[in-house]
């Protein structure tokens, strides 16, 4: 790797351990060793914002849900229209049953980025998990207009109509 030969020469060179991090965490999927170099980027530059996000990402990987979101905010407070951190605290929150303020946080994310199709089943799937099943299936219906070869709003619409004895509405 270019950027393993430059932290070796130089270990101050942020945009070097970025890099790394990337290569470890995105290509390789070593995410401990991706939490390093992004650590060691945000040391050589405070509050950058790519490894801030990528970290906050790492964090969510290794299960630290609570860590990734205080990054994700840490985050907003730098650059607050950054892409994703809405939905990046809600997919947090529902990993940590959190399921009406991980909708609070999907809502966020449809209205920033309104064509994202993981926006609207995250929406869809925490609506249903916190028992609005209205919401739940209009938001998963957007989901299926966006994404219709995709499975997963279409069986998540009918576990939760099958879960509210809709078992009609659940067959389609």
């Amino acid at each position: 790797f270019p950027s393993h030969d430059i932290v070796g020469k130089y270990d101050n060179v942020a945009i070097a351990h970025y890099n790394l991090g990337v290569t470890w965490g995105l290509e390789r999927n070593d995410y401990p060793r991706a939490e390093i170099h992004f650590l060691k980027a945000l040391k050589a530059k405070k509050n950058y914002p790519q490894a801030l996000y990528n970290l906050a990402i790492v964090k969510t990987h290794a299960g630290k849900y609570e860590e990734s979101n205080q990054l994700f905010e840490q985050l907003r407070n730098v650059n607050p229209t950054y892409p994703k951190l809405d939905a990046g605290i809600g997919y947090n929150l529902e990993r940590m049953n959190q399921f009406p303020q991980a909708a609070e946080y999907y809502a966020k994310a449809v209205k920033e980025e309104p064509k994202e199709y993981n926006n609207w089943l995250g929406l869809g799937i925490n609506y249903g998990k916190a028992g609005n099943l209205s919401s739940a299936d209009s938001a998963l219906a957007i989901a299926c207009e966006l994404s219709p070869n995709k499975s997963e709003p279409w069986v998540n619409r009918g576990v939760f109509r099958y879960n509210a004895r809709l078992y009609r509405e659940a067959l389609p």
